[in-house]
């Protein structure tokens, strides 16, 4: 018998447990409970989803995290996965035609950046006419790697790899990026540092500045929307989640809420055979399993979760050297106008502010974290939910919000000594709000915009890493530097054999690829259970063999 096979595993409560119900888990227990197994999935949260999710104020529906989404067309990375669980038709996605308005005061710019490439292209070149030849040289050279990996996700089982060989000349382009970091590819074609600024502000989602950022992620990141479109859904990203747990249920499968898994339990083989969780009564309660999916950071994996000495040395040490990401501040406002009445029609708005490069550059973004003043930001930005879905509050009202980087450590240092949320943190808390409604007020060129505020609500690091235990309230997993971004990446399988894991933590953000980690680590999870089955099977059919029929073992084993 192999080692993987569990001394509990035939008689174990559950064929699967997963740990976490943000997209990764959702996706991985719906695959799982689809074939009719066993699934428990565990949440510390009152709702799945994760970062993926809304909560409600006075009538307004706020979205924690999501601005856009790519893949969302049936064919797309998102739709399959929803169609392979027959309810993509549940969802309504609103497909968007531009990216962002641009406004730059001092150049007298104020642009629509369109979604399709081409015209996206052209519009950059208008603007800057004078950085023609960079802008066209570096989408032609880059743009087709983000439309290559598009196609590649797509593909199933060995289509993969042939689908690989068959564009082996994209694939070298897209290795060639290992250890560069976004400027490495951008500065030497773009000199104009206001259409570098504009080229790179998508950097924003992943949490670094341009210079920082791994080459691939950055082309991966700033042009998957184009490659794949841009998409909303109505109803917030909380639909999407709230839709897939009602789906994992119809299933069979089963969802326990406000509650949280201390500990994977291991047999002497070493092999994951339960876990013990507190439920949301706080009873400690001990389920066995015969797989474990893991979706909640590496760190908590392999420092809490997993007995010391269970996980070999270097998957341990390779966790433990890698720094997580950075958080967010976010302010969302509820609005008693409509602001499409007031000129702002847009969804996303970024207006640059007139600061030295020296203002602009990573190392103002790292005062600014550390300092949380956010009272002098490189950019302005806004995100207006109501223009995009009206379903986010009343008609004749609006919902606007703005975010920015943040450092988890500045805020948690505003803690009282017992880890309290006391008066210390909500004075930093509520300068921040301040700071971040004249940010929207900068955005929107509404000067009188706090005159019609209803309700505003902030998140801060320690909001986010309360809400979804990410270390460090990390928003995209870990910190997308070349040394630990899309070449340094994890892979589903863990080194205990039925234990995997998936999620923003294996290397690359964004719900769409969060979403295919879960995808293939449910797959590999089956595959497990199928060899599993079969060696007990086979296990039954030997035992079968060499008993006596007069012990009346046959039918204790045939039946068991």
């Amino acid at each position: 018998m192999h080692a993987f096979a569990s001394d509990t595993s035939d008689n174990a409560e559950y064929d699967a447990i997963v740990i976490g119900s943000g997209m990764s888990g959702l996706v991985a227990g719906n695959h799982l409970a689809k074939q009719g197994l066993k699934v428990l999935m565990v949440e510390s949260h009152s709702i799945p989803g994760g970062y993926t999710t809304n909560f409600y104020r006075k009538g307004f529906r706020f979205e924690v995290s999501t601005h856009m989404l790519n893949g969302c067309d049936p064919d797309g990375t998102i739709g399959k996965i929803l169609n392979d669980f027959d309810v993509y038709d549940k969802i309504e996605f609103k497909q968007l035609n531009s990216l962002l308005r641009w406004i730059d005061p001092t150049r007298n710019i104020d642009a629509t950046l369109p979604v399709g490439i081409d015209a996206y292209v052209d519009q950059l070149c208008s603007l800057y006419p004078h950085e023609e030849k960079g802008i066209r040289e570096f989408h032609e050279k880059y743009y087709p790697l983000a439309a290559w990996v598009v196609e590649y996700e797509q593909q199933r089982g060995l289509n993969k790899i042939a689908y690989a060989l068959q564009n082996l000349p994209i694939l070298w382009r897209l290795l060639s990026l290992r250890r560069k970091t976004a400027a490495d590819i951008i500065d030497p074609l773009i000199k104009d540092p206001a259409c570098r600024e504009i080229l790179t502000v998508m950097t924003a989602l992943f949490g670094l500045h341009y210079t920082e950022l791994d080459a691939a992620i950055f082309v991966m990141g700033s042009m998957m929307f184009h490659a794949s479109g841009s998409y909303y859904p109505i109803g917030g990203s909380g639909k999407l989640s709230k839709v897939l747990a009602d789906r994992f249920a119809e299933y069979g499968g089963e969802l326990w809420l406000r509650s949280h898994v201390e500990e994977i339990r291991f047999d002497e083989n070493g092999v994951a055979k339960g876990v013990m969780m507190k439920d949301k009564k706080g009873n400690v309660i001990s389920k066995s399993t015969k797989c474990v999916i893991n979706c909640s950071d590496l760190s908590t994996l392999v420092n809490k979760l997993c007995p010391e000495g269970t996980l070999q040395d270097n998957f341990v040490n390779k966790v433990r050297k890698h720094v997580p990401g950075n958080s967010l501040v976010v302010a969302w406002a509820g609005l008693d106008i409509d602001l499409k009445d007031r000129g702002v029609k847009d969804f996303e708005i970024i207006r640059t502010n007139n600061l030295s490069e020296e203002m602009r550059g990573t190392k103002r973004l790292k005062e600014i974290m550390q300092s949380a003043d956010y009272s002098n930001l490189p950019v302005s930005g806004a995100t207006i939910y109501s223009n995009i879905d009206p379903t986010c509050c009343s008609p004749g009202k609006s919902l606007i919000a703005t975010n920015f980087m943040a450092s988890h450590d500045t805020f948690a240092q505003m803690l009282d000594s017992d880890g309290g949320r006391g008066v210390r943190y909500h004075e930093l808390k509520d300068k921040v709000e301040k700071q971040l409604l004249d940010v929207m007020v900068d955005a929107t060129g509404m000067a009188d915009l706090a005159d019609h505020i209803e309700v505003v609500e902030v998140g801060t690091p320690i909001t986010f890493e309360r809400y979804t235990e990410n270390l460090g309230g990390s928003f995209m997993g870990w910190r997308n530097t070349p040394r630990q971004g899309a070449f340094s990446s994890f892979s589903p399988r863990t080194p205990i054999p039925n234990l995997f894991q998936c999620g923003q933590w294996l290397g690359v953000g964004g719900v769409a690829s969060v979403m295919t980690t879960g995808l293939d680590a449910a797959k590999m999870a089956t595959r497990y259970l199928d060899r599993l089955d079969k060696e007990s099977k086979l296990e039954t059919t030997d035992t079968m063999a060499t008993d006596s029929p007069a012990s009346g073992s046959i039918g204790v084993v045939s039946f068991t």
